[in-house]
């Protein structure tokens, strides 16, 4: 039994319901059904006097996701233009996108650190 006509049918699919979640997400985000509301402060905590003021490692690390993400998504694109029937694999991460993603996480999870670390140490 041939099933290679599914292959591009499973591809165009896979690509469709990658392109179904952002949309529904930010739809989401607009309409109020996911509060933002703290998405880029830190929780109020004795370690931080202003809860309300924009935590940088957060804002770093949204801000290079959405880089990373966008600039993954141009390359699989362009590949997909370049490629005859259909494309075979998707592309490599380039190493300077794993690094950038990979310095944002570090200092996100190393901000997180010294807070706790802090709140501890000043409830002592």
């Amino acid at each position: 039994m041939d099933l290679e006509f599914l292959s591009p049918w499973f591809l165009y699919s896979y690509v469709v319901l990658l392109a179904i979640v952002p949309v529904r997400v930010i739809y989401d985000m607009l309409t109020g059904r996911m509060p933002l509301s703290g998405l880029f402060t830190a929780a109020p905590s004795p370690a931080n006097p202003n809860p309300d003021a924009i935590d940088p490692e957060r804002l770093a690390l949204f801000g290079a996701t959405l880089a990373g993400a966008g600039y993954y998504l141009v390359i699989t694109f362009d590949q997909m233009a370049q490629a005859d029937p259909h494309l075979e694999s998707l592309p490599e991460m380039p190493q300077e996108m794993l690094l950038a993603l990979g310095l944002s996480q570090s200092t996100y999870v190393t901000g997180k650190f010294f807070r706790a670390f802090n709140k501890r140490s000043s409830s002592e």
